[in-house]
């Protein structure tokens, strides 16, 4: 049987106020965990992204239907382009 959050907020309002503290910690270490499952997935997930996106473009560059920019260059241009937009 679920209890709406509701029942258990009225339930945990009267708890003494350490076992309330005592619950306070422990639904927070059950969303730290939560959390760090749930940033383990995405860490994964973005670097699998990543090395896909880095390959594709390895790719792109050695059959080359893109080139590649040195940084300076590349700044250079972006420098160029604000500057036109800000005219």
């Amino acid at each position: 049987m679920e209890r709406s959050v509701s029942e258990l907020l009225r339930d945990a309002q009267q708890l003494s106020h350490q076992d309330l503290t005592d619950l306070v910690h422990e639904l927070l270490h059950a969303l730290e965990a939560s959390d760090s499952a749930d940033e383990a997935t995405d860490a994964e997930g973005a670097e699998k992204a990543w090395t896909s996106q880095a390959l594709q473009r390895l790719e792109e560059i050695e059959d080359g239907s893109v080139h590649s920019v040195d940084g300076p260059n590349a700044l250079e241009s972006v420098r160029e382009q604000l500057a036109v937009h800000r005219r």
